[in-house]
């Protein structure tokens, strides 16, 4: 995979969580469903990484568990934004 592929993918992962967090941050402003979400999206990620990185000759694992940090970065970016907007 090239690294062109791979920004694209982290990009991609990123604006696909600005996206979710729009639709969980629509269910309930101060929804405790999102705060979950992040932490096991960060948890999966870095298990991902961690697992296949030492146990894997293909590195698709470890790019798509970094897809899943930057998807939950893109989350924390979208809540960080709407908590400006609020004050």
């Amino acid at each position: 995979m090239t690294a062109s592929k791979i920004l694209f993918f982290f990009c991609l992962a990123f604006v696909a969580g600005i996206g979710i967090a729009s639709v969980i941050y629509g269910l309930g402003k101060d929804s405790p469903i999102f705060y979950w979400v992040w932490l096991w999206l960060l948890i999966a990620g870095f298990l991902t990484i961690v697992i296949f990185l030492f146990l894997s000759k293909r590195k698709v694992f470890v790019v798509f568990g970094f897809c899943l940090i930057f998807l939950a970065l893109g989350l924390v970016r979208f809540q960080i934004r709407e908590n400006n907007i609020k004050n």
